[in-house]
């Protein structure tokens, strides 16, 4: 469990000032690129620059609608923003694009997006705790008493990959939301743990449809996955809050949880008073 940092301090970090300034050094760009290329007037009187800046605003409007997360809407947004910098750049001046070109590489290879660090009630296991705390429970389950049984959703990330960290923000949230004694909710970075991702059969390589992985458990045992492991059935899937709820049938799944603790402490409680 992290500890409480605001969440928006992330947008200060590295990767978006470099990537505002990126967006921003547009306005003194322009200024020396061939006037013909910016002013040029079709026939219905429109500037060939307003034209692109049109339709570059109406595709990331389509796709903020679309976005699970701020994160990925600004991902989306730097990349097409820089991009189109870098065409109208090289139609109009290109030795300034050389170098605008140069500056984005700096930052793609020197910058990483910052993960969501704010208020959540995800644990972060490695292996031992996987294998303990929750595949373990397959043996123990048997034997152990009922008050101590634990429903585990476990997301399984790459560190590295872009969509695992623009749906932390989502999962982040949901824990907040549906997290209890008997409902935990768990990340494993396969990354670093390969044992765990050939255990459960998660492809991490960079080609991977796999990434991210959701899993439920209980009694050790997993009883739903997304994506499905059957090869037909990968395709994109939107990781939005909504559709995790509905997968895993969390809000159902909370109430459960939340009603057998409470008949548990009651039940505690009355033997107390005898």
């Amino acid at each position: 469990m992290s500890p409480n940092k605001n969440p928006y301090f992330r947008f200060l970090a590295p990767y978006y000032i470099f990537n505002y300034i990126a967006v921003l050094s547009y306005l003194v760009i322009r200024r020396y690129l061939d006037p013909t290329l910016i002013y040029h007037v079709d026939v219905f009187g429109f500037e060939r620059e307003n034209q692109a800046l049109f339709s570059l605003g109406l595709f990331l409007f389509i796709r903020f609608l679309n976005c699970i997360s701020m994160d990925e809407f600004l991902s989306t947004f730097f990349t097409f923003f820089k991009a189109f910098v870098i065409i109208f750049s090289l139609l109009g001046n290109w030795k300034l694009a050389i170098y605008y070109i140069i500056y984005c590489a700096i930052i793609f290879i020197t910058c990483e997006q910052p993960v969501f660090e704010g208020k959540t009630n995800v644990v972060i296991y490695n292996s031992t705790l996987f294998n303990q705390k929750i595949l373990m429970n397959k043996t123990k389950s048997k034997k152990v008493k009922e008050n101590t049984f634990v429903t585990y959703i476990v997301f399984f990330y790459c560190h590295w990959h872009p969509h695992c960290n623009h749906i932390s923000p989502i999962f982040s949230k949901l824990s907040n939301k549906y997290s209890c004694e008997r409902l935990q909710f768990v990340k494993i970075n396969v990354a670093k743990y390969y044992d765990i991702a050939s255990k459960c059969n998660i492809d991490t390589s960079g080609s991977s449809k796999q990434l991210p992985t959701i899993i439920l458990y209980e009694h050790g045992e997993e009883v739903g996955r997304v994506p499905k492991l059957n090869s037909s059935s990968f395709k994109k899937l939107k990781f939005n809050e909504a559709n995790i709820d509905a997968w895993f049938e969390l809000k159902k799944r909370h109430e459960i949880a939340t009603f057998e603790i409470n008949k548990f402490n009651n039940k505690m409680y009355k033997k107390k008073q005898k």
